[in-house]
């Protein structure tokens, strides 16, 4: 019951930014570009997150489509996580003219890796646990998640040591807030799986 009430509040609160962030003008430029994906992403992130604590709990008698909700959240998890790695890259770059031919490279191949993953995370099987109140999913396709995230965590990492000069303005005070409280999460969720924190 708390993890529906903090989906409940976290879907509110998308909802909000989202409709703060599309009634202002705003520039046409790649990182707000990135950023609407990722808002856009999380919006529906939560509509499967919420879906699948239902699905769950009915799984004996729809287990398809219970599979395929918790399965499409994992892929939106890993959207999400390789969107941000590239949403760092591209804000890191202090010449964004000289920087546009390698954010198209690290674009294309994140896409690459990307698609792999996918087909990496829709093939492993994946369990589900619903006992005594304790709900959530488990084994080998979340476990490569969380694998990828430590993976996406530490290109982060490696890109914001190797742009830091670049890096000054207050408009990336979020994304450290994110990297740091995002780490926390990461551990927790893996601790407590049935606390669903991430989205």
């Amino acid at each position: 019951m708390n993890s529906i009430l903090i989906q409940i509040c976290s879907f509110l609160y998308i909802s909000l930014l989202l409709f703060v962030y599309f009634s202002k003008k705003r520039l046409n430029v790649l990182e707000n570009k990135i950023y609407i994906l990722m808002m856009i992403s999380n919006f529906f992130g939560l509509i499967f997150d919420v879906a699948s604590i239902f699905t769950i709990k009915s799984m004996d008698k729809i287990p398809l489509i219970n599979m395929i909700v918790a399965k499409i959240y994992l892929l939106y998890l890993l959207t999400f996580m390789f969107l941000f790695t590239i949403y760092i890259f591209t804000i890191s770059l202090k010449d964004k003219t000289k920087g546009k031919i390698r954010i198209k490279k690290f674009i294309k191949y994140s896409s690459i890796i990307y698609c792999i993953f996918i087909i990496i995370t829709s093939s492993l099987p994946l369990y589900f646990k619903n006992e005594n109140e304790i709900i959530y999913s488990y084994g080998p396709s979340a476990t490569f998640l969380y694998f990828v995230s430590g993976l996406c965590m530490t290109v982060w990492i490696i890109c914001i040591i190797c742009n830091f000069k670049n890096i000054k303005d207050k408009k990336y005070y979020p994304v450290f807030t994110f990297f740091v409280i995002g780490g926390v999460v990461t551990f927790i969720q893996g601790a407590h799986p049935e606390l669903l924190l991430m989205t």
